[in-house]
């Protein structure tokens, strides 16, 4: 009994972490061979009309990123940000809320947050990595 119950254990957690690794839908790379992926889902749809805005997960895997830190410049490679987005389909706008970066192991390298009196639309730049978010998001969850 033991037995069937440790193995129905482990197919469920295997089944989680395969849906885990479907969670991210590859959007594309950036001309240095960073690689961009939104969330499967979205955290929440608020507003109407110009106002509505779809919160979601922005996953970014760097080949190398360099940070300023306590007056020193890092250089980390393949590391990953997760950003967490509002985008504004019919304005063509993102507003960065939260983003955490992570070392090759999984372990924060740094993370910041913004104020909602520091929180800002930003009009999404055509041919950028932003903009294929923006359709990203838009095609998934409008």
């Amino acid at each position: 009994m033991k037995k069937i119950i440790f193995l129905l254990v482990l197919v469920i957690s295997l089944g989680s972490f395969t849906s885990f690794k479907k969670s991210w839908m590859y959007i594309g790379s950036a001309r240095d061979g960073d690689k961009w992926y939104v969330n499967s889902s979205c955290d929440s749809k608020n507003g109407s009309g110009n106002d509505k805005y779809i919160k979601t997960w922005v996953k970014t895997e760097f080949r190398k990123r360099t940070l300023k830190k306590n007056g020193k410049t890092l250089t980390y490679t393949n590391v990953h940000q997760l950003e967490l987005v509002e985008v504004n389909c019919k304005n063509r706008q993102i507003k960065y809320i939260t983003t955490a970066l992570y070392d090759a192991q999984g372990k924060v390298i740094d993370m910041w947050s913004w104020n909602e009196n520091e929180l800002a639309w930003i009009n999404v730049v055509p041919g950028s990595m932003a903009e294929a978010v923006m359709i990203a998001v838009s095609e998934r969850f409008n």
